[in-house]
């Protein structure tokens, strides 16, 4: 018990008002308090709690990009057991956050125009516990020339791709088309010279074209926040004049029949939304906007192959001139609807004239979203005509992630990978096979399962993922899968190991079976055995191109995967295990096994499902693979003899331990086909070594009569190649 003293200064604050007369407001006092407390008790209180728990995943970030130098991001907190304390935001899948955020929202600016960046969100908490990174979201930055631009999501119908266009009415400054709010729209310019005025702002830049123009106006008709009382865009006022933009917001000034309206207060009145939540401004009632058509030099020419009406001002809905094959072209999606529903009127002129839309404060009744005019040539300037710019949508969508390629049969392979993320939405995957340039398919979903293929043929692939406006992603990481045999009944893969030098391959689920003199891997029946290693070698040759008696490595491969999966791990034990009536412990030994292999007979039969079988890393089973027979290998020798496996030339001698390092030292035998744990011995379930000449026969797992000899890793060689006794039969490999 200790004694400690404890300090405390009190600071007290006592308003005069609580207690009349009384002319004093602090008083402060201090006091030294002599406590005994329990050591424990103190020492509990101080110690810090070690936090392991990171935080969850963030969910539901956005980009949004809201210029050309400037992307938004913003996503949904995380959670923690004590508490969260910042967001590490990374960019473009780089190592390094581009910074730490407090909050749930972060601006990144100084970015490049016209260009793609993908964000992810990883969450953390005081004591340095992170979680894993969010799902990628994307955006493209604003084009990098001429102010301010919305994004434009194409229309299949219309033909169109993604695409943006300016927010703003063109302003000119300094000579440059400058999308802004401020300043009087760009007038008194030709259909020519705005042509040029878009092209000077760079590569890909163009006046609006009459099929963006037309994707623009059904998109805007279609969202219903721009309509109000059944009217859309500009509308009649009482005073004459146009209401300006969405006709929802109470518009207390009309367009005045005599100038050009601009500026920043006229956020709630100018502006049509789309769908993706861009905002237009002014796209009908200020100004006429020149847009490009089909003719020569962006003349009307006959758009979509039609030779348009000439004429003064019609209604949509007219039948003379008859109006039908114009309206699919550049008016309302419903016949119906006139310039009394904000539609504008038409009044098209000759192929060889320009096209403005619109309309402007003038044309009073006539002006609205599809109004359409082509009466000037395309030199022609006036006070009313402006013009805006678009540009291609640029961004690709993020790379496809998490590809799996998994065989199924000897020649189907499924596909599937997590889907990507686009700023205006994924349309299509193209799935690659073996490096081919041209997809072998191009789909919707996340999942393909390719059909039709050869038995041990491996196929690797990736995918890409495509926009509407025909952006695709780079390729994404390769998958790749090996068909699974088509003879010798069922199989099992097995992932190759680096380490050992195999790659994938496949090795009979059972001890091969002999149905009508043919190797086939089944439960039912006895082994096949009183069989020689060269016999056992041409009866898996028989079986096609590709199948082989089991290698060594193969061997080797199998036992060093099944020895890291604890699930075939219990009580310090491996595999096959000495049972207390002096057979082995079949197969999984944390499975009660109340019959051990019985020292007379190999064992066969269904019946043994849960007590004979190991599992792999990829969940795979393997029956019998120590103590039921023992199976011939293929060596390193002549005809499959042991040879010098790894350029080793094995002991020869009686049953060891692996961990032996007297003579015989086992220490450069081990890791060609002994356990990854130089400690672990015969007890552990491994079984022991038993080495012989270079001309000799190998074999593998011990059999029923072998008792601790036999297990996962079990080797002897010290047979001739004529050996077939009642004991030893094979499994085939594939690849």
């Amino acid at each position: 018990m200790r004694k400690f003293i404890i300090s405390v200064t009190l600071l007290l604050v006592i308003p005069a008002a609580v207690y009349a007369g009384l002319n004093f407001g602090l008083i402060k006092a201090t006091k030294k308090v002599v406590a005994k407390v329990d050591e424990k008790v103190a020492l509990r209180k101080a110690a810090l709690v070690l936090d392991s728990q990171a935080p969850t995943v963030p969910t539901s970030l956005t980009a949004v990009a809201v210029s050309s130098s400037q992307i938004n991001l913003a996503w949904t907190a995380s959670t923690d057991n004590v508490g969260v304390t910042g967001y590490k935001i990374y960019r473009d899948g780089g190592g390094t956050p581009i910074t730490t955020a407090a909050g749930t929202a972060y601006n990144n600016t100084g970015l490049t125009g016209s260009t793609g960046y993908s964000y992810t969100v990883s969450a953390c908490d005081a004591a340095g516990n992170c979680s894993a990174q969010t799902s990628a979201s994307s955006d493209t930055t604003h084009p990098g020339a001429g102010g301010e631009w919305v994004l434009v999501p194409g229309s299949a119908t219309l033909g169109t791709s993604d695409f943006y266009v300016m927010k703003y009415e063109a302003k000119n400054v300094g000579g440059v088309a400058t999308s802004q709010a401020a300043l009087t729209p760009w007038i008194n310019i030709s259909h020519e010279a705005s042509t040029g005025a878009c092209v000077a702002l760079g590569a890909g830049y163009h006046l609006v074209t009459i099929a963006e123009a037309q994707t623009i106006n059904r998109n805007i008709e279609a969202q219903a926040a721009n309509w109000a009382d059944g009217t859309i865009g500009s509308l009649i006022a009482g005073s004459g004049g146009l209401k300006r933009g969405n006709v929802g917001v109470v518009d207390s000034a009309s367009y005045n029949l005599g100038a050009l309206d601009s500026g920043t207060g006229r956020d709630e009145k100018a502006k049509h939304v789309l769908s993706n939540g861009g905002e237009i401004w002014d796209w009908s009632g200020n100004v006429s906007e020149w847009i490009y058509g089909a003719g020569a030099n962006g003349t009307q020419g006959t758009p979509g192959g039609v030779a348009f009406n000439t004429g003064g001002y019609y209604e949509w809905n007219s039948g003379a001139p008859d109006l039908s094959q114009e309206r699919p072209i550049l008016g309302p999606s419903n016949s119906s609807w006139i310039g009394t529903h904000g539609m504008g009127s038409y009044a098209a002129g000759t192929a060889d004239k320009a096209i403005n839309r619109g309309g402007s404060y003038v044309h009073v009744a006539d002006a609205g979203m599809y109004y359409y005019n082509s009466f000037s040539g395309p030199t022609a300037t006036g006070g009313a005509y402006g013009f805006r710019c678009a540009t291609p949508d640029s961004l690709a969508p993020t790379v496809p992630a998490s590809l799996t390629a998994v065989a199924v049969s000897s020649s189907q392979i499924n596909l599937s990978w997590a889907p990507s993320s686009d700023n205006t939405g994924v349309t299509a995957y193209k799935v690659y096979r073996n490096g081919g340039a041209s997809p072998l398919v191009t789909q919707a979903g996340t999942t393909y399962s390719n059909t039709g293929l050869t038995e041990l043929t491996v196929s690797t692939y990736t995918v890409s993922a495509c926009d509407a406006a025909g952006n695709c992603s780079v390729q994404s990481s390769t998958a790749s899968a090996l068909t699974s045999p088509g003879a010798g009944g069922e199989w099992v893969l097995v992932p190759g190991s680096a380490t050992l030098g195999t790659s994938d391959f496949y090795v009979m689920k059972y001890e091969v079976k002999g149905v009508g003199s043919v190797a086939t891997s089944q439960a039912a029946a006895a082994p096949w055995v009183t069989i020689t290693l060269a016999n056992s070698i041409v009866a898996c040759s028989a079986l096609g191109s590709g199948y082989h008696l089991l290698t060594i490595a193969e061997a080797q491969t199998i036992s060093r995967n099944i020895e890291a999966q604890t699930a075939n791990w219990a009580n310090g034990s491996v595999g096959s295990l000495v049972a207390a009536g002096g057979g082995l412990k079949r197969g999984n030994v944390g499975l009660l096994d109340s019959a051990g292999y019985d020292g007379a007979n190999p064992e066969s039969g269904t019946g043994r499902d849960e007590k004979a079988k190991l599992v792999l890393s990829n969940a795979a089973e393997l029956w019998d693979w120590s103590g039921n027979v023992a199976e011939w290998i293929y060596g390193a020798g002549a005809g499959g003899t042991q040879g010098t496996p790894g350029g080793v030339t094995f002991d020869v001698n009686g049953f060891y331990d692996w961990d032996r390092t007297a003579a015989p030292n086992l220490s450069q035998e081990r890791p060609i086909l002994g356990p990854s744990n130089s400690g672990y011995t015969s007890a552990n379930g491994v079984g022991q070594y038993y080495g012989g000449a270079t001309t000799d026969a190998a074999y593998r797992d011990g059999y029923w009569a072998d008792g601790v000899s036999a297990g996962v890793f079990a080797y002897m060689s010290a047979n001739a190649t004529s050996y077939a006794p009642s004991f030893i039969g094979f499994r085939c490999g594939a690849r």
